[in-house]
């Protein structure tokens, strides 16, 4: 979990902090009052962004995602919509 800003939330009597990782390992979860180490945080974004995947394993992603095929009437084939993220300054 990331949260970009201190949540109303308190859970347990403590209070979600904003800018800080949470997570889970095996049965453990990271303190509320820290962030999660460097490494698992680095993990996750590979993950979410898919840095690291091989071809296939991409190829499979993209076949399950039919809802992000656009089709092109002038090519007559289907574009995969990749633009899910917008970087703001």
């Amino acid at each position: 979990l990331y949260f970009p800003k201190i949540t109303p939330r308190i859970k347990n009597g403590k209070q979600l902090f904003a800018h800080h990782v949470y997570t889970r390992i095996n049965d453990s979860n990271t303190p509320k009052n820290a962030s999660a180490d460097i490494d698992k945080v680095e993990y996750l974004w590979r993950k979410r962004f898919g840095i690291g995947m091989s071809v296939v394993e991409k190829l499979k992603i993209y076949l399950s995602k039919t809802n992000d095929w656009v089709y092109n009437d002038e090519l007559s084939f289907f574009i995969i919509n990749m633009i899910h993220y917008i970087l703001l300054k």
